[in-house]
């Protein structure tokens, strides 16, 4: 299926280290929607989820900077604090749309 300017897939996500961007740094990546939580973890490790900052506090927290949105009407949708799991079945569910026939 294809999305707005020839794209593969319904969007994109740019996951940012929350603790990063509170120190003044912005260390994030983008990620197509449907991803793999293989994908994820690597995501999270690159971006220094789980690595430890100067005083040996771990970096947990992660949110949404931005989106490329492929499909009409879905970036206003969309906030900073999405469940990555929901993004997930939603761009599931946009690239394999399911088809309902219903009987009269």
């Amino acid at each position: 299926m294809a999305y707005e300017y020839g794209h593969d897939c319904p969007f994109e996500a740019y996951i940012t280290n929350l603790g990063k961007y509170n120190e003044g740094e912005l260390v994030g990546e983008w990620v197509k929607f449907p991803t793999t939580s293989e994908d994820l973890k690597k995501v999270f490790e690159r971006i220094g989820i789980g690595s430890k900052d100067d005083f040996g506090n771990p970096y947990e927290e992660w949110f949404i900077s931005d989106y490329d949105c492929y499909v009409d009407g879905l970036y206003e949708m969309l906030g900073e604090y999405e469940s990555l799991d929901e993004l997930n079945y939603l761009a599931f569910f946009k690239k394999k749309p399911v088809i309902f026939f219903y009987e009269k």
